[in-house]
């Protein structure tokens, strides 16, 4: 069932304590042009093997860029997350599968939370100690700066830790704002768990 959800919110994108939080200088306007490909229909600019210099450095193209409404190098902007399901697992409790395959360095999903400071951060691992919560979903996001996904977050939470990993969280500047993501490391067939290195 569902019952799982109830101490935990959903939410669509991070939450910030304040407006200067996770700020990064924007990306500039990269040379590349859209690239229409007939055989798969889409627009190839900015795209894994492309020679975007946004995306060579971690930046996702803003709207008004030249490489064309359907730019490769707007996936966090697009919510372009892949299918995934919460599942229930044999040790670790939930756990996070893929349901396609995916190929490396695809965007699997967008680790959200609440962006919080280093006192915050301190004061609620306290807090949740005392509640009896267990698992704490904290991710470093900037020095001094934290996405707590604790308790509001999305399915990017339930992805888990493993020393045998086959994904990895990356940093992307999105507008101004520094946004963490989940990537795959390699291929990753349909119906297996998605696992993150453990020194995150």
């Amino acid at each position: 069932g569902m019952l799982w959800v109830c101490s935990f919110q959903v939410i669509n994108e991070c939450t910030y304590a304040n407006k200067s939080m996770g700020w990064s200088e924007a990306a500039l306007e990269c040379d590349c042009s859209e690239e229409w490909d007939p055989a798969s229909a889409t627009n190839k600019a900015c795209g894994e093997d492309s020679d975007c210099i946004n995306r060579a450095t971690k930046m996702e193209c803003v709207d008004d860029c030249s490489c064309g409404a359907d730019c490769q190098n707007q996936r966090f902007t697009k919510k372009a997350w892949a299918k995934v399901t919460v599942f229930k697992t044999e040790k670790k409790g939930f756990g996070l599968r893929a349901d396609v395959d995916l190929k490396p360095n695809d965007f699997i999903f967008e680790y959200l939370g609440e962006v919080i400071g280093e006192p915050a951060f301190r004061k609620r691992m306290r807090q949740y100690d005392q509640e009896g919560i267990k698992h704490f979903y904290f991710m470093s996001l900037n020095s001094g700066e934290f996405i707590d996904a604790t308790k509001k977050g999305n399915l990017g939470r339930f992805c888990n830790h493993s020393c045998n990993p086959n994904s990895y969280v990356d940093k992307w500047v999105v507008g101004e704002k520094l946004r963490m993501g989940i990537f795959a490391e390699r291929h990753i067939k349909a119906g297996e768990e998605l696992q993150l290195h453990i020194d995150q």
